[in-house]
Order: C-alpha cells, then structure tokens, then sequence
C-alpha cells in the first residue's frame, strides 16, 4: 500500500510454484477494488485449487508460454486472455479455482 493507503493499480500478493516443476513461477495479483483480506484468501484458494489439479494438468500450465500472470479482480467473471497471458480470477465466481483452470485457462493452451 502507498502514502495516505493509496493503491497502485496491480500489487503482488503470491506465486503459483511447484517443487515438482520448476519452470513454473506464475505470480498473483492483486487488482484495484479488491481488499487485502479477500486478496489473501483468493490467493490462497489459487495456491490450493493448483496443488488439487491433476499432474496432466499442471504439466500443461507449466509448458504454455502464454500463462504469464494471475490477477484477482472484482464481479463475476472469469476469464483468460491468451495474448496477454493474463487469467482473471473474480472474487465473486462460481465455479472452484480447479475448473478455471480445467475449463478456462487449460483448453485455450491447448494448441489443435
């Protein structure tokens, strides 16, 4: 947090590592109008809905160039952008941290 508790746009809160797949070092974000409590619980959930995907899965994360960045946001929606290589993660989802990555992030690594 900055003077007068000003936030810049985007702070780092955490990382997606894996002692079983080094080259993966996928950092956490925390946006504008997402407090530090929910900042802290949703990396968290992030960190343990990684460790619960199955090695498949990790192994794709881990090989795609295009997974660069995580960021926490406000709403409803999940998403990720390829060409950024930025996955948004709201506060507000309704499907588990697993099938973000499952069912948005994963088949747009996916090359046909």
């Amino acid at each position: 947090m900055g003077e007068y508790g000003m936030k810049c746009e985007v702070t780092p809160c955490g990382y997606i590592t894996d002692a079983d797949r080094p080259s993966l070092n996928v950092p956490i974000y925390q946006t504008v109008g997402v407090s530090d409590g929910d900042a802290i619980t949703a990396t968290e959930k992030i960190k343990a809905g990684y460790v619960n995907l199955d090695g498949t899965c990790k192994n794709t994360l881990q090989s795609a160039k295009e997974f660069q960045k995580i960021e926490i946001v406000t709403g409803e929606a999940d998403s990720f952008d390829p060409e950024t290589g930025i996955v948004q993660i709201a506060l507000q989802t309704e499907i588990t941290i697993e099938q973000i990555f499952q069912f948005v992030v994963i088949p747009k690594l996916i090359k046909e």
